[in-house]
């Protein structure tokens, strides 16, 4: 069965769009893991009573590492965009849970003198 120009376009531009909200999200978790590598430390976490620095730094650093492989995947042609979407949704909920309430509590107790 052939695809008819405007169903093949059609097509190109669903698989295009969905590679670029997995580029989205690979950004995104890539902002959350170096953020919580290299701008913070250990005890602002404690101070902002969150989780521990190693906890983020592992479920970033993980989102991250399981993202960059299913868009490498997908641009190698091993996996179809559409099937990535679920692995996607967890990773972005993730990293979008660290740079929302996470990275401004951290932020805010780095930022100047506390009561500890």
């Amino acid at each position: 069965m052939t695809l008819s120009p405007f169903e093949y376009l059609i097509s190109q531009l669903v698989t295009w769009t969905d590679v670029a909200a997995v580029v989205f999200v690979a950004v995104l978790c890539g902002l959350a893991f170096f953020h919580c590598l290299a701008r913070t430390k250990a005890v602002q976490f404690q101070r902002a009573f969150k989780r521990t620095r190693s906890f983020w730094l592992a479920a970033t650093g993980a989102c991250f590492a399981v993202i960059a492989l299913v868009l490498a995947m997908i641009l190698t042609g091993q996996l179809a965009s559409s099937s990535s979407y679920f692995v996607a949704l967890i990773t972005a909920t993730v990293c979008g849970v660290y740079l929302a309430d996470v990275k401004p509590a951290v932020d805010v107790e780095s930022s100047g003198p506390s009561a500890w």
